[in-house]
């Protein structure tokens, strides 16, 4: 679990997302397809508060992950509610993740 945020993040960080996923964002977890065509990041943020934010790649594409989901200004008071949240609004986390 611990390489995938690495990679999910680094590519992040490449593709100008920074926006998004600020550096000073702490991604706590990083849920990828099998295929590695999709990936979610749940991460805190520097105030405490959390977030999500869902990501693509093609594999033919060397460019890295892109921003999809425009769920990373969405603020929450737990990783919990972050993981509930990001399971309802992407539906593929569903058949990866145990709840």
């Amino acid at each position: 679990m611990r390489r995938l945020i690495a990679i999910c993040y680094t590519f992040t960080v490449l593709n100008y997302t920074n926006l998004i996923m600020s550096h000073s964002n702490k991604v706590i977890h990083s849920i990828e397809t099998s295929d590695g065509s999709r990936c979610v990041d749940v991460f805190q943020r520097p105030d405490a508060t959390f977030g999500f934010e869902e990501f693509r790649r093609d594999t033919e594409d060397f460019r890295g992950w892109f921003s999809v989901g425009n769920h990373s200004n969405t603020i929450f008071k737990s990783e919990t509610a972050a993981l509930t949240e990001a399971r309802g609004r992407v539906p593929w986390i569903n058949n990866i993740v145990e709840w």
